[in-house]
């Protein structure tokens, strides 16, 4: 399915992508990397006019060290269930589906036999090949594509952490700064 249409912003700087946010108001949602709001739009549980893409921002692209923890992540867990529209029922459904997607297709191709393992194997098969021009354009090795059932189930993880800090009423922490409290929504 085609998402609705929407007008496609890519700042270069963060100062620029905090003053169209606040130009374009509610009308815009925020995409680094597309994999959770993409699927949304063209399920039509997202129709934003503008679409705010923060993915080649320098500074906004870290995996880091820091207290003895690898971070990565954040980004995703602060922003995630916001994008989502603060909605369980579109929490549950998007994390169904990313099962779906991208758990379902490695689990059948290893650890079924028969048609299953064959549909597996061709599920994640049109998985890395479908990845591969966005692989391309940030310029990252082909073989990324075999680990995208991974990179899903961390992403997934992250967007339920993301609903938790909102819960626990620290969505949207940055710099000390909580930003989604809960019952604001």
């Amino acid at each position: 399915m085609i998402p609705p249409a929407f007008d496609y912003h890519a700042p270069k700087t963060l100062p620029d992508a905090v003053g169209l946010l606040g130009r374009l108001g509610e009308d815009a949602k925020v995409m680094s990397g597309g994999q959770s709001l993409l699927p949304l739009m063209k399920l039509r549980f997202a129709r934003p006019a503008h679409v705010v893409d923060i993915g080649r921002i320098p500074g906004l692209d870290y995996i880091k060290e820091e207290g003895g923890f690898l971070k990565i992540g954040h980004m995703i867990s602060r922003s995630a269930y916001a994008q989502l529209g603060y909605s369980l029922l579109a929490l549950v459904g998007t994390v169904a589906a990313m099962g779906l997607v991208y758990i379902a297709p490695p689990l059948l191709a290893l650890l079924s036999d028969g048609p299953a393992r064959w549909l597996g194997l061709c599920a994640w098969l049109v998985m890395v090949i479908t990845f591969q021009p966005m692989l391309h354009f940030y310029r990252r090795s082909p073989l990324w594509g075999l680990a995208l059932p991974a990179i899903g189930a961390v992403y997934a993880f992250f967007t339920v952490q993301s609903a938790i800090d909102f819960w626990r009423g620290r969505g949207g922490l940055w710099k000390g700064r909580v930003q989604a409290i809960a019952g604001d929504s």
